[in-house]
């Protein structure tokens, strides 16, 4: 029995022997292939329409953008993104190129665009019209507020006959979790600096508070007549016009109305096709003998990579880009730990001599901000001049990053400031008496269990959370009157953990001009003594190596072996988690609760 016993359990070896033989050969089979067989780029065929295709959200930093498909799925929920720089290089290049016949824009799959985002699409959609002479359009089934913002800028937009145009406005709205945790004995205790910091509310309040509504009214009602107005103009028609849109649409609607008919009588859609008319429309326009069948498009991120120059070396700009909330040792947003590495090495890149950190950020971790704000300026103490160009937002943390900067250029409809500082400590006392459990033990002082969610917070472990806030909000205000030449007392004024957009903090000295990224990239060429075509090196996050490799082979292998096996990542969670980036005990946060997007 003991010998059958032991062939048994070696036959098993062997058996689990040559199965992973064979699925390692064959990794570094798929490897090889990979690696030795990746297709050519895609050529520009002559009279080719560019089609700017935007799908999930558009973001300043992608770090898995030249993964592939299936390997995305794996890493990150397989939800999409679309860097906005890629959307901006691919116009830009395109306007000198003779190849490019047109541009179509599609935002069937877009799900969230920030202000600032929206305008510069605009912007670029703009300059490569008025540039070029060359046409643009846009479809769609219908548009959410974010999609029609994204194709606003086009000569003509086209809306199926039985689609609409759902303008909203913009909100401030959030859930309020007080009464709740309230009831299931959870406190929150907050520690805060500035009246205007409201972050911690919703989980302290059942509401907002009257300071939180008049800090909202400024922002949003700025942000709102500023957006609604570009896409007023953008249309050609006067200032208010989306306004007296959505004041009528009620009521014609209640009268009978049709929504796509009420869009284009408006003059916010050119007009109503299928999406064949639309194609039969593009091919009339583009295509040899207008035969659909000989319409040539390519997308932006092929066209990019069919137009790829090599300018390593040549003296130029280094841009860094960063997104999301700043926390140390996590493993999204903005980690200072990459992100400082990051600077560095574009900072240290052959040919660089100026440096523009691209930032999207509501805001984060103190330290952590103040560790990138260090970087920035050792950067600047080399000699290499640094320009923040701030993205939707760059609040709390984020401005405190960009005080690092020699200048900072915001886009009007930027959300910024928020100079202010909280700390949250949360603790479970409440549920542990409404379960009828105790805690306790010896202690050698007050503070020995401070942190612990067992307990209320004691007069100690206040004293030492009110004294850490405090002391972090005067380095904040210390920090901001000596970057933007104001007096402490000037500072306090605009303070208090307000949020402006970018035209308000211009006006008040919180930035130093408006403009979006390509406006900051020509502001570190003539600060570096640049030529106005001096070139532009990208710097964005990667995946992590190993794992994004064993991923991308698996999800290889998957393919090959079972399709349906692709699914197993689909649940994969993206992003930092809000309440574990509160509940950072002790921790100074720097951070402000802002809308994603419009």
């Amino acid at each position: 029995m003991t010998f059958l016993r032991w062939l048994g359990r070696a036959l098993d070896f062997l058996r689990r022997l040559c199965l992973n033989v064979l699925f390692y050969g064959l990794l570094v089979a798929l490897a090889a292939l990979w690696y030795w067989a990746e297709p050519a780029s895609p050529a520009v065929e002559p009279g080719a329409v560019l089609v700017i295709d935007l799908r999930g959200a558009v973001v300043e930093s992608d770090p898995m953008r030249a993964l592939p498909t299936d390997v995305r799925g794996l890493l990150r929920d397989g939800r999409p993104a679309t860097r906005l720089s890629d959307v901006v290089a691919a116009l830009e290049r395109a306007e000198t190129d003779p190849d490019v016949a047109g541009v179509e824009i599609r935002t069937e799959e877009l799900e969230t665009l920030g202000l600032a985002s929206a305008r510069t699409i605009g912007r670029a959609v703009d300059h490569f019209r008025t540039t070029t002479g060359r046409p643009i359009y846009a479809w769609g089934g219908s548009f959410t507020q974010a999609q029609y913002a994204a194709a606003a800028h086009a000569d003509e937009i086209s809306l199926h006959p039985m689609g609409s145009v759902l303008f909203k406005g913009l909100s401030g709205s959030a859930l309020y979790w007080g009464g709740l945790l309230e009831r299931l004995g959870v406190g929150v205790n907050v520690f805060k600096a500035g009246a205007y910091k409201s972050a911690p509310e919703v989980f302290t309040r059942r509401a907002p508070s009257e300071d939180n509504l008049e800090a909202q009214k400024s922002w949003i009602d700025d942000a709102w007549r500023g957006f609604s107005d570009d896409l007023a103009k953008a249309r050609g028609q006067m200032p208010g016009a989306l306004d007296k849109y959505l004041e009528g649409l009620t009521p014609a609607l209640q009268a009978g109305a049709d929504p796509a008919e009420y869009a284009k009588k408006a003059g916010f859609v050119t007009d109503l096709l299928t999406s064949d008319g639309f194609e039969k429309k593009l091919a009339r326009r583009f295509a040899e003998g207008g035969d659909v069948k000989r319409l040539k498009r390519i997308g932006h991120l092929d066209y990019l990579a069919a137009r790829a120059t090599a300018e390593r070396g040549a003296p130029g700009v280094a841009v860094v880009l960063a997104q999301g909330a700043v926390a140390s040792g996590r493993g999204a947003g903005i980690s200072p730990d990459e992100l400082n590495e990051r600077i560095e090495r574009a900072a240290g890149a052959l040919g660089v001599r100026a440096l523009v950190l691209r930032l999207s950020s509501p805001g984060g971790d103190a330290i952590a901000s103040e560790s990138i704000r260090e970087k920035l300026e050792a950067v600047r103490a080399r000699g290499i001049p640094v320009v923040v160009s701030m993205g939707d937002m760059a609040a709390s943390g984020g401005y405190w990053i960009s005080l690092g900067a020699d200048r900072i250029v915001a886009d009007p409809l930027t959300l910024t400031g928020s100079i202010g500082v909280f700390s949250v400590l949360p603790d479970a006392a409440g549920a542990l008496e409404k379960l009828d459990v105790g805690a306790g033990g010896y202690r050698t002082g007050p503070l020995a269990d401070f942190g612990s969610p067992l307990h209320r917070p004691n007069e100690a472990e206040r004293a030492v959370l009110s004294a850490g806030v405090a002391r972090t909000y005067e380095r904040f205000k210390a920090l901001a009157a000596k970057s933007r030449g104001r007096t402490p007392e000037e500072i306090e004024a605009v303070a208090q953990g307000r949020v402006w957009t970018g035209a308000q903090a211009q006006k008040i000295g919180l930035v130093d001009r408006l403009g979006d990224l390509t406006d900051a990239v020509k502001v570190a060429r003539q600060l570096a003594g640049l030529g106005d075509d001096a070139p532009v090196r990208y710097f964005d996050a990667e995946p992590s190596g190993a794992s994004a490799l064993l991923a991308g082979l698996s999800a290889r292998v998957f393919a090959a072996v079972a399709p349906e096996a692709a699914l197993l990542g689909a649940g994969a969670k993206k992003g930092a988690d809000v309440l574990a980036e509160l509940g950072a005990a002790g921790r100074p946060l720097a951070w402000t609760a802002l809308p994603e997007g419009i």
